[in-house]
Parts: C-alpha cells; structure tokens; sequence
C-alpha cells in the first residue's frame, strides 16, 4: 500500500518551500517534512537534517560511546537512508524513533566492520616471523599479502603512525604527545591513512597484484 495515497500532504497546509529562499526547520509539519523526503525534494531534505542532525549526533555519540568518526558516520548513514526508505508520517516520535533506530543499526555495523579491520591489521604483524605464506587459494592470505603490500607502498611517516597505535598499540594521546599533536588531529591523519590503504587493497585485489 503507497503511504503517500493514504497520508497525503493537507492541501489546506501551504509547502514550506512554496514562499521561497531559506526555510526554518521548523515550519514544517511532520508530514510535510517526511512526504518531502519521500519525493525527494531539496528544501524538505535540507529542513530534515537542519532538524535532527544535532540530536542525532549527540545520540550517535552515547551509542559509540565517545567515538566522534563512527557516531558521523552513523549519522551520515541514518540521513542518507532517509532518503530511500524513509516514509511519509505525522507522529514526531515515530520519525524520530526512526532516525535513531537507522543511526543505531549503521553504527553496529560500522563497528563490526571496524573489529575485523582491527584483526586484519593485527595479523600483519606476525608475516614476518612466519614461515612461507599459505596458498593464495587460501583468502585471508591474499587479504593480508594485500594488506603487506599497501603498507609497503605508504610513505614513512604514515607507515610509523600505523605501527605506532595498531602494531604498538600505544593509546592516541601518547602518539599524538610524541608528535606535538592533538587526539583529533591524529584521529583524523589515521582515518585517512586507513582509507587509504583500504583504496590500495581494492585495487590490487581487483587486478590480482596482491603481492609485493
């Protein structure tokens, strides 16, 4: 059954964005803001995050327990859903309960995703004290050949950085003292270097050079 038929906009309520140029957030109804999500219209798209990004943050950030990159992108997650899935209503509490419930769901998954990164990057370590690499039938060899090879190709001081906080498994705060850096700036150095090296991995992976 199409929602929009059952829940259409009040003909008798004017569009917010019929009066043109900037809009607050909270001129619009609920069903007016979620039936302009669905349509997929700019100024409702940009009202709906105008309105929840701060609160959603804020929840994003208790459910990551303090992890400000995983709880933005949760949030990024939760919006961007929205504009695929979300459907028209006129309860505040059920659109909301709704945003927090996508924003929760992306921030589970991105944190699962995390973990086996974490794994990923830990076993690196030991390649050199093994003996000769397993098969490459064998897939977590090719990943972790990949992964060797793309670290191979960072340049030293992104090489250190990694070593220092996933080889060292030294705390944030003390990388970035030795650095004469702040938490977040290292944060970010090491989010880019990680996106990086995942870019690398795909690639040799998707050609087959997955050896150094």
């Amino acid at each position: 059954m199409d929602l929009e038929a059952v829940i259409p906009v009040p003909s008798a309520l004017p569009h917010p964005a019929d009066a043109g140029g900037a809009v607050a957030a909270e001129q619009w109804t609920i069903l007016q803001l979620t039936a302009g999500v669905r349509r997929g219209e700019e100024p409702a798209v940009r009202a709906l995050h105008a309105r929840y990004s701060e609160r959603l943050t804020r929840y994003a950030l208790v459910i990551t327990r303090g992890d400000e990159a995983t709880a933005a992108e949760a949030v990024q997650a939760a919006f961007l859903k929205s504009l695929r899935n979300l459907r028209p209503m006129d309860d505040e509490a059920a659109l909301w309960a709704w945003l927090a419930r996508t924003a929760r769901t992306a921030a589970a998954d991105l944190g699962r995703r995390s973990r086996r990164y974490r794994a990923v990057l830990g076993k690196v370590a030991s390649l050199f004290s093994r003996p000769p690499e397993p098969p490459p039938e064998d897939t977590e060899a090719v990943w972790l050949a990949a992964l060797e090879s793309a670290l191979a190709q960072l340049d030293e001081d992104s090489r250190r950085l990694i070593e220092a906080r996933y080889y060292q498994k030294r705390p944030l705060a003390d990388v970035a003292a030795e650095l004469s850096s702040t938490d977040r700036a290292i944060e970010g150095r090491l989010a880019r270097v990680r996106e990086k090296l995942r870019r690398t991995i795909i690639q040799q992976l998707a050609s087959g050079r997955h050896e150094s």
